[in-house]
């Protein structure tokens, strides 16, 4: 056996090796020290993970719940029910059960625990072991022996088995066999939630944790294979082989080199994390663009000299288009986008369809071309305008002025009838749900804002004339979800029939589908109102994400966050409360309240509860002044549709 108890002033763990495959950058900031010094310097940095820098200024400092972000307060509760299943699932073993997480001992007497527990003991679940190997420390979430056969799984608050995540299992076996383990002969399971769990309400008189206890050994999954993307139906992918064997990863092309010489590639992390500064380069590596899901990520494109206005990653991605391609062209010098070519932000296979005359015309360099009437008329066929989208994009950034296809957006408000119901949910989801017939991850609405448009052709958003307000928020969590869609299909019908609009309607048809296809609620005044709301909804969002109308101000996004207050400037949500300026905040208050808080009464609870009903206000009053806005622009023009299909005009930025 290899021991290192020696004390490391370095922080060195399975995130720097895994941050180390992003790049030398990203595994540089998981070191607590490094973080802190950058943070000093950056404020950026700082802001990006207050949440650490907060922890780390203050180590005695008591963070609360509020503060924590909703990643650890789920991972902390899969962590728990996790080990309550395995101990169900070996209750009939007589295990004995050593739970490391509960001790206060220092890491280093932890390795000894670990070790004579491993050496000494026979059919144990262990949770939370510690190992170190050359300076890197590792927490394993459970090992199992029985009758000495041993098992290490990874646990994981999510219920998909990708690459990255065997790459995190794999690392740990890696450290177990240079501590002398034979991992060739340990089964390696990555732990996950079940996607087709649902806590069903089996039995009357239980409460919800004893309801979770009750259906427990169906909320976990274990799996020896991963996938490079997420399968729409992974027990199907399961069952019919696909996907890779986790323990297969030491052979990957990527990564072959990397375990087969894997003590000379620790020390090359060692020797980045002592550096004195944050490391810095002025290109990408190959192995950055594998994992960007990295919250450094914006700051390191900064950090890098990156233009926040001129950028390439400013343009619209897709599978095609991806950061990884965006990353190539950077390496080769083409880092802002007056120096891409515009057939370069298109497919070689959306090239080869361009008539030649539009092709061409794409190779003239001057970005006047969007206002060229050929090139409209060819926007204006086939969605063409989404389609080629960072053409669009890249032009109107660089003229710095707005785009915008009158013909389009014409059609799209000729549809909404003379009573306009702009509606906007709220939801929470949990990695382990507290709500009765709920799923893993299910958003599970909580608040609605309603903004009534009585009359289309004679209303004000500032002065409020014609405009009524509806709005619900569940007081506590009693039996909220019924009363939401109660309280709503009441609310939608208030002022008679109309058109019902939401921004990016996906999201809530996707809400309404989940309740309405419940069977068992389909109670009929419901179910048939909920069904036409269902199939006549229609989006906000769609001369934004079409790029019917696209602003330089939008920096590639059409979120409403970022085009309301385009159109409305004194309406922004940084005016409101601090705790709720975010859906994501919204939904942590509502998740640390409504589900898992009794205190549903106290001042706390109403004064951040207020904070939430206007914030969720907010998206809705900014639907009906971006309708009313789009209105009052598109009437400036003569609808002479043949001169409409033809033409394309330009608008001041404040309109």
């Amino acid at each position: 056996m290899n021991f290192n108890f020696k004390n490391e002033n370095q922080s060195l763990t399975k995130y720097t090796f895994l941050n180390y495959l992003k790049g030398d950058f990203f595994a540089w900031l998981t070191d607590d020290n490094n973080y802190l010094k950058a943070a000093q310097q950056y404020e950026d940095l700082k802001k990006l993970s207050y949440y650490r820098y907060k922890r780390l200024k203050n180590k005695n400092l008591n963070i609360s719940e509020f503060e924590l972000p909703t990643t650890i307060i789920d991972g902390n509760d899969v962590s728990d029910w996790s080990k309550k299943y395995y101990i169900n699932k070996y209750q009939k073993d007589n295990f004995k059960i050593y739970d490391f997480s509960l001790e206060e001992l220092g890491f280093d007497n932890l390795v000894k625990k670990t070790f004579e527990i491993m050496q000494k003991e026979k059919n144990f679940i262990l949770f939370e072991g510690a190992f170190v190997y050359n300076g890197f420390k590792i927490r394993t979430d459970v090992i199992i022996n029985k009758n000495g056969k041993f098992k290490l799984c990874e646990v994981k608050a999510i219920t998909n088995c990708l690459e990255y995540h065997a790459l995190d299992i794999m690392f740990q076996a890696k450290i177990l066999q240079k501590n002398g383990y034979d991992i060739d002969n340990w089964i390696l399971k990555l732990t996950i939630l079940n996607n087709n769990f649902k806590l069903f309400q089996n039995k009357e008189d239980l409460q919800i944790n004893e309801l979770i206890e009750f259906n427990l050994l169906n909320l976990f999954q274990e799996h020896d294979r991963y996938f490079n993307s997420k399968p729409k139906d992974l027990k199907k992918a399961i069952e019919e082989g696909k996907g890779f064997l986790i323990r297969e990863i030491f052979n990957h092309q990527d990564y072959f080199e990397i375990f087969n010489d894997f003590d000379n590639f620790l020390e090359k992390i060692k020797i980045n994390q002592k550096k004195d500064k944050l490391p810095k380069k002025d290109h990408f590596e190959g192995r950055n663009f594998n994992y960007l899901d990295s919250e450094y990520f914006p700051f390191f494109l900064k950090y890098m000299g990156i233009s926040d206005e001129k950028s390439i990653f400013l343009l619209g991605g897709d599978s095609w288009f991806n950061n990884k391609r965006k990353g190539n062209f950077f390496n080769i010098g083409i880092k802002n986008i007056d120096q891409i070519e515009n057939l370069q932000l298109i497919s070689n296979l959306s090239t080869q369809k361009l008539e030649e005359n539009i092709k061409n015309f794409l190779k003239v360099k001057d970005f006047n071309i969007l206002k060229n009437k050929n090139f409209i008329n060819f926007l204006n066929k086939n969605n063409n305008s989404k389609k080629f989208k960072r053409i669009i994009q890249k032009n109107a950034i660089l003229s710095n002025e707005n785009f915008i296809l009158n013909y389009k957006i014409l059609n799209h408000l000729q549809i909404y009838k003379k009573v306009i119901y702009m509606y906007d949910f709220e939801t929470v989801s949990q990695a382990i749900p507290r709500v009765k017939n709920m799923s893993t991850y299910e958003q599970v609405p909580y608040q609605y804002s309603i903004h009534i448009i009585l009359d289309k052709d004679d209303f004000d958003f500032k002065s409020g004339k014609n405009i009524i307000h509806l709005e619900w928020l569940a007081k506590d969590n009693k039996d909220f979800y019924e009363d939401f869609w109660s309280n709503f299909t009441k609310d939608m019908q208030k002022y008679g029939p109309g058109s019902y609009v939401s921004y990016n309607k996906q999201f809530e048809k996707t809400i309404i589908s989940n309740y309405i296809n419940r069977v068992e609620y389909k109670k009929k005044d419901k179910f048939s109102f909920l069904l036409k709301i269902y199939e006549e909804t229609l989006d906000m969002m769609e001369p934004f994400a079409n790029y019917w109308y696209y602003s330089p101000d939008f920096l590639g996004s059409y979120s409403i966050k970022v085009v309301g207050p385009h159109f409305v400037p004194d309406i922004s949500y940084k005016d409101l409360d601090i705790r709720v300026q975010k859906g994501d905040q919204s939904a942590k208050q509502a998740k640390i309240w409504l589900i898992q808080n009794n205190s549903y009464y106290d001042d706390n609870w109403l004064n951040v509860r207020n904070a939430m009903l206007k914030y969720c206000c907010y998206d809705t009053l900014l639907m009906v002044a971006i309708f009313q806005r789009l209105k009052e622009f598109i009437a400036q023009y003569n609808y002479d549709f043949e001169l409409l299909i033809s033409e394309i005009n330009f608008a001041t930025k404040n309109i």
